[in-house]
């Protein structure tokens, strides 16, 4: 039955557009497919974009319109574009299995958040259903609270996936040619599919706080912490039956879980799930040269032939967006590495903690971002006339520079890390994985998974199940 929300909207656009009422989730651009929600309703729906031109501005993350009773979505407010092929509860468009009882709850607003373990600048949000697991996140090397909360925090939030749009320069006195600049993917807006307030959407108790940075020895005991502070204040929820606890981690994260299983066991059975999402269980040997990545930037556009006006540039660009990875050779960094302490203390005699039902998920995709020069058209310097006035009309198309974009897939793969099939940019699949767990591989690099709707939908399809669910081969 199709959700109130989705029956009672009635989205009539007109030469004053209202405020919209759902968001972009995902652009399949082959398909001509794309998902959307209701942001404060919970539904979903799927709407064909027949236009190449609006389906190449689409982005995850976008505000719509949608009149579910004349079956159109508008993108403007003002004006119909696309057909409404599809609609249902939250997740069963793009995920049919997902429980129908986690699928009809809304995505909580931001108010349910509450201050929690100050100290740590942490948040929580009790769950509308008692009877759910109880949700504890735990971020990853050089992150915060808002890798959960605010994940655009991460900086690498460009749509690599398509094409940016024209720019349309307006009309000008004279013509243009050439190169109007170079530049980098879009940025997508991901701040509204963080998975804190989805998870808390779908009725789930979460809470997350910033570990202390920079290494493993000074970020783990907040997470002792956070854990006994977390277990006691669920525990309210239901004292009959104190809720199941699910510890979900991300990178590092997955990490700082296993060592707290080893340390504190199911703390009274009451830990059932550890989640681990491109965490690096056998280390990652992009610990150990993360400066190389910044010498191979430089040394492959010094070994390509491109315009000098956009070589510069280009190269600034790419060295400015692979800086991050740079920046983070410290201590904290070196304890990834597969030979490290922390890496082999962890795996040396490890086995699964029983009562405990292990998750990993790895990515195979290292692309990161794409690099363009967007040039102006032919028409930029053809004349145009209104009544005897001539007037030219600028306008630069977006065109990627396959010589050195995408930039991980164009530098030879030292690491394997950074090899597209193998790695997520940081962890390797294979990494991801440890022997005893439930493992799924899916095509994201390292930052996405941190809005990945697909995802996260994934995750509380498992923590959904009546039983353990196998993954899909």
């Amino acid at each position: 039955m199709k959700l109130l929300i989705l029956t009672a909207f009635c989205g009539v656009f007109t030469a004053q557009a209202q405020a919209p009422c759902c968001r972009v989730t995902s652009v399949d651009a082959p398909a001509r497919i794309a998902t959307g929600e209701v942001t404060t309703g919970g539904g979903e729906f799927a709407f064909r974009v027949d236009d190449s031109k609006l389906l190449a501005g689409l982005k995850t993350g976008q505000a719509v319109w949608a009149n579910f009773t004349a079956k159109r979505v508008s993108l403007d407010g003002r004006s119909a574009c696309c057909a409404i092929t599809r609609v249902g509860p939250a997740g069963a468009v793009r995920a049919p299995l997902l429980s129908s009882v986690a699928a009809t709850r809304p995505i909580a607003a931001a108010g349910c958040r509450h201050a929690w373990l100050p100290q740590y600048g942490g948040v929580i949000c009790k769950g509308s259903d008692p009877s759910r697991p109880v949700i504890l996140l735990v971020h990853g090397l050089h992150q915060s609270v808002e890798s959960w909360t605010k994940p655009s925090s991460t900086g690498y939030t460009y749509d690599f996936r398509h094409t940016p749009v024209d720019v349309d320069l307006g009309d000008h006195a004279a013509p243009n040619a050439g190169l109007y600049k170079a530049g980098a993917s879009d940025k997508l807006d991901v701040d509204g599919l963080n998975w804190f307030d989805y998870l808390a959407g779908q009725g789930f108790t979460v809470a997350a706080w910033s570990q202390p940075c920079c290494t493993f020895a000074a970020a783990y005991p907040s997470a002792v912490q956070a854990l006994a502070q977390f277990a006691s204040d669920t525990a309210t929820l239901n004292p009959a039956a104190p809720p199941p606890i699910v510890l979900l981690g991300h990178s590092r994260g997955g990490l700082v879980i296993h060592k707290l299983l080893r340390d504190q066991g199911t703390i009274g059975g009451r830990i059932r799930f550890a989640i681990t999402i491109h965490s690096p269980h056998h280390g990652s040997l992009m610990a150990k040269t993360p400066e190389r990545l910044a010498d191979e930037a430089s040394a492959l556009f010094a070994n390509v032939s491109l315009r000098p006006d956009a070589k510069q540039p280009l190269k600034q660009l790419a060295l400015q967006m692979v800086a991050p990875l740079k920046s983070m050779i410290d201590d904290g960094q070196a304890e990834l590495a597969p030979d490290s302490p922390v890496i082999t203390g962890l795996l040396t005699g490890d086995t699964p903690i029983p009562g405990v039902r292990y998750y990993t998920f790895g990515g195979t995709n290292p692309t990161l971002f794409r690099l363009y020069t967007w040039l102006f058209t032919p028409m930029s310097s053809v004349p145009q006339y209104k009544g005897l006035e001539q007037y030219f009309q600028w306008r630069a198309k977006p065109v990627e520079v396959g010589l050195v974009s995408p930039l991980l897939d164009r530098i030879p793969a030292f690491n394997p890390e950074i090899k597209p099939g193998e790695g997520d940019s940081l962890v390797t699949d294979q990494s991801a994985r440890l022997p005893y767990s439930i493992h799924q591989t899916d095509r994201l690099n390292h930052a996405e998974v941190l809005w990945d709707r697909g995802l996260q939908q994934n995750v509380v399809r498992i923590l959904s199940a009546t039983a353990p669910v196998r993954a899909s081969r």
